[in-house]
């Protein structure tokens, strides 16, 4: 079975592929979100810890758990021996 066209193309577009985009978008949008608010930061009153810390965990752990789950390290470190 694995021998077969129908399953390198389904595991490229699952493995590969897919997780190539998935990191893409998730970096992607961290790094927009951190330059729009570094270009444009508010004015007005700050957010309390108490709502950015569980915020920040939560993206924290999101993120290590792509990582992990991903493999994006080895990814990274595949792409810069390029």
């Amino acid at each position: 079975m694995k021998d077969t066209d129908a399953y390198r193309l389904t595991y490229f577009y699952d493995e590969t592929l897919g997780h190539i985009l998935w990191h893409s978008g998730v970096l992607g949008l961290s790094a927009f979100l951190m330059v729009r608010q570094w270009q444009n930061p508010f004015s007005g009153q700050r957010a309390s810890l108490c709502l950015l810390l569980p915020a920040g965990i939560n993206h924290g752990l999101t993120l290590f758990v792509i990582v992990v789950e991903g493999g994006l390290a080895s990814w990274l470190s595949h792409s810069a021996s390029y």
